[in-house]
């Protein structure tokens, strides 16, 4: 096994984040789990390797029981290794097994499950969306709109799974959002030709996609090998189908936007596969031979043992914001009110975007005593920076501040506590603060004071306008009144965001540890920070980690955020694989055992537990026993593996066989032997353990077979009779049927013949082919009798050989 080794310890990084990753990358997978958890549970270890090698970030599943076998994935497939992040939709019970739901919630979030009822069985609809923070706030997040399904098996039931997809398509018909959709599982389609598939395919704007776009008939055709996903298998255990690779089955098909990228989703090219399917196993279990080049072989072992099915997965791409800190920066807001005493009044309005701004299309207005109608209405007049502040307030105020950074052109600015003031661009409403046509004695409440007698100014982190102000009123940090400090000054995460960080990044030393650490120094002018790791914890570092990615979202007192994925490596241990082993004859001490090492730090160590205590990747001269290796590098990490020398017994050749016409199948049956010679009798011979062997001829052939081990070899001779069989009967149409007749009074067999024969052998045999009785009858003799005294009762084989014609018949003798 090759490790990859790495020479520095501590690495770091600096970051200086002003701009967000603009992409994320989606796995999402669909699998057939074989109707768990079945009898048992124990199946979860095979799910628990396989998911901590893909990494899915939604699973959906179908053949699922119950709840407990949900909650058993849960826990001991998905939040094991130090991973705590995944969560699960609930289970719903429907009237055959079931489908459900997993996915990573650092990256994802579940709002909403649905079912559509079949004549057969549910297909949950769940709909996701990608936690992105800031587009959530602004309402423009990425939603997945998933569909699990498990239609009618079998090849005759095409309507059947035609109505299922029916119910499904009608279901989009009343949709009125159609993005982002992605509709998958064990689907049961043997062809493209299905009108099923053709329905999901074809229906016009709310068609869905084939993101692989091969069409034909997939059932047991090697063309398309590499898309087969049933089965796994050639032999039965825990359910399920056997047979090898042949049915393509499990699908997932998407809509166009997310083939095109319209929605801020987008289908990786090629990123579509049946997962553990090389192309290189059609009608074949995935562990035979060859092995899969890119998956290991516990994986492909997993993959045998849970299910008859293989997962299908793809990977989306999801289009980010390019600046985090600056969504929904894109028009002005009121960043600032004041209601002071006297004439005392202020309201300040914000440029957040990347552009100046031209005042001319902007209004802000005065809605007094419940009004629906403004009383005033002032139009702002130049061109706002960016990052910049344009301040109305009362022609009668005192405060200085005020004063000194209101807009002097402003004639006439004046409004209460209980006053609705709201800015418009054009005649649409975008902030507001108060409510149009309500006139509440104590102005408005917010938490912490209200819109008379104070000072509001809004959080660092908005980014634009509210034209609700139940939702708005929350957005504001209040202050005592006349407080006017803060004018033209107002902070905010759209344009004032400086937020960075480094990190030493220590890798897990040794195979199976968790000693990993990261270590986050944030800095920006606006600290203290908080900080959310995907593993749950909340503090800049974290440490006892296992290798593998770890997500955060780093925040300042601004609001500024950072979020990102820092990978924890491996300095593996170094892992002993033995490379030759020789075993010993009786009373020998020549063995010896050889090991490969992988991975761990150079210097390597050997350290052998045999009377020599040898201390090389060799241990020789060796007897019967158990030996005990231990492997250490440089940096303490250890192996520890025992190798057992046996000692050979004497081999003992046997072997059976079976026979169909002129084929042979031999079957090994010795013990104590590792090498195989046989001589079949008709000048071929082979090496091989269980050889299938065609005789070119009818007859009695003696067979030697020679099982052998380094120590000594055993003989096993037998003859094989290789004897026409029932289904090469149609050979008797080139002889002349004779008559054969057992008379079991004189007990003996007689057969008629016609007269101008030649000599013909006549042959009895026992079902095994052992030849018991034989005559000749010579030519042009019309009958011969052989006495059958040395017959027990039973069915015999008679042969009748004439030249190169042959007639075969079976003969019933009842004593």
């Amino acid at each position: 096994m090759n490790k990859i080794l790495f020479s520095v310890f501590i690495f770091t990084f600096f970051y200086v984040y002003e701009i967000f990753p603009k992409t994320d990358t989606l796995t999402i997978m669909y699998y057939n789990l074989l109707n768990y958890p079945g009898s048992t549970m124990q199946r979860v270890k095979y799910l628990q390797t396989i998911v901590h090698f893909i990494k899915p970030d939604i699973m959906a599943v179908t053949e699922l029981q119950s709840a407990e076998g949900a909650d058993t994935i849960l826990k001991y497939a998905f939040n094991t290794r130090g991973i705590n992040y995944y969560k699960r939709a609930e289970f719903t019970d429907g009237y055959d097994s079931d489908n459900l739901l997993f996915y990573n919630s650092v990256k994802i979030s579940l709002k909403s499950q649905d079912t559509i009822q079949t004549a057969l069985r549910l297909i949950n609809e769940y709909m996701l969306y990608y936690n992105n923070q800031i587009s959530i706030d602004n309402k423009d997040t990425v939603f997945l709109d998933m569909f699990s399904m498990h239609l009618k098996s079998d090849a005759n039931s095409q309507q059947k799974r035609y109505e299922e997809i029916l119910k499904l398509k009608n279901h989009f018909s009343n949709k009125q959002n159609f993005t982002n959709v992605f509709a998958g599982g064990d689907m049961n389609f043997y062809t493209s030709e299905e009108p099923a598939y053709d329905l999901i395919v074809n229906n016009g704007l709310k068609s869905l996609y084939d993101p692989v776009n091969t069409p034909g008939d997939w059932s047991d055709n090697p063309v398309f090998s590499n898309l087969h996903s049933q089965s796994t298998r050639v032999r039965a255990f825990e359910g399920g189908t056997i047979g090898g690779l042949d049915d393509r089955f499990d699908f997932i098909f998407v809509s166009n936007d997310v083939l095109n990228g319209f929605n801020k989703l987008s289908y990786i090219p090629n990123s579509f596969i049946v997962f553990g399917n090389d192309g290189q196993h059609f009608n074949d279990s995935i562990t035979a031979p060859p092995s899969n080049p890119l998956i290991s072989d516990s994986v492909i072992n997993a993959l045998h043992n849970m299910a008859d099915h293989l997962p299908v997965i793809m990977k989306v791409k999801v289009s980010l914001p390019d600046n985090e800190n600056i969504v929904g920066c894109k028009d002005l807001f009121i960043s600032e009110y004041l209601e002071g005493s006297n004439s005392n009044q202020g309201l300040e309005i914000y440029n957040p975007t990347g552009n100046d701004k031209e005042l001319s299309n902007y209004t802000a207005r005065i809605f007094h005593n419940g009004n629906i109608f403004p009383s005033v209405t002032l139009k702002l007049k130049g061109t706002l920076p960016s990052g910049k502040f344009f301040v109305v307030a009362n022609a009668n105020a005192t405060l200085q501040n005020l004063q000194n950074v209101k807009d002097t052109a402003t004639v006439s600015f004046s409004y209460t506590g209980n006053s609705a003031l709201a800015l418009y661009r054009n005649d649409t409403l975008i902030d507001i603060i108060g409510k149009i046509g309500e006139n509440p004695p104590s102005g408005w409440s917010v938490p912490g004071g209200s819109t008379m007698n104070f000072t509001l100014r809004r959080k660092t982190d908005v980014r634009q306008g509210n034209s609700n102000w139940e939702e708005s009123k929350n957005e504001w940090d209040v202050f005592s009144m006349d407080d006017d400090s803060d004018f033209g000054k107002h902070l905010s995460v759209c344009r004032d965001c400086n937020l960075s960080f480094s990190s030493n990044i220590s890798p897990v030393v040794c195979s199976d540890s968790s000693n990993g650490k990261i270590d986050i120094n944030p800095f920006s002018n606006f600290p203290p920070y908080s900080m959310i790791w995907s593993n749950g914890a909340s503090t800049e570092d974290i440490s006892q980690l296992l290798p593998g990615k770890y997500y955060f979202l780093l925040k300042d007192k601004l609001g500024c955020a950072i979020s990102d994925t820092l990978l924890v490596n491996l300095i593996s241990s170094p892992m002993a694989i033995l490379a030759d082993k020789k075993d010993v004859c009786s009373n020998g001490c020549d063995g010896f055992i050889q090991v490969a090492v992988g991975g761990g730090t150079n210097p390597i160590k050997y350290k052998w537990n045999d009377p020599f205590g040898q201390n090389t990747n060799k241990a020789k001269s060796l007897c019967k026993g158990t030996y005990t290796l231990t492997v250490s590098d440089i940096k303490n990490c250890v192996d520890k593996i025992s190798y057992e020398i046996i000692e050979w017994p004497k081999p003992v050749a046997s072997y059976a066989y079976s026979k169909q016409s002129k084929k042979v199948f031999f079957t090994n049956t010795s013990s104590y032997a590792d090498k195989f010679y046989w001589d079949f009798g008709d000048g071929q011979m082979d090496s091989i353990s269980d050889p299938v062997h065609q005789y070119l001829s009818l007859g009695t052939y003696q067979v030697t077979y020679i099982a052998s081990n380094d120590c000594t070899s055993d003989t096993s001779k037998l003859p094989v009779n290789v004897l026409l069989g029932l289904e090469d009967a149609s050979l008797n149409k080139n002889f002349y049927t004779p008559k054969i007749h057992y008379n079991p009074e004189l007990n003996i067999l007689t057969a008629w013949l016609y007269e101008n024969h030649c000599d013909t052998k006549f042959i009895v045999s026992d079902l095994t082919g052992s030849d018991l009785l034989s005559g000749i009858l010579p030519a042009f003799t019309s009958s011969i009798s052989i006495p059958c005294s040395s017959l027990s009762s039973g069915i015999y084989y008679v042969r009748i050989v004439e030249k190169n014609k042959l007639y075969f018949v079976l003969i019933p003798i009842i004593k």
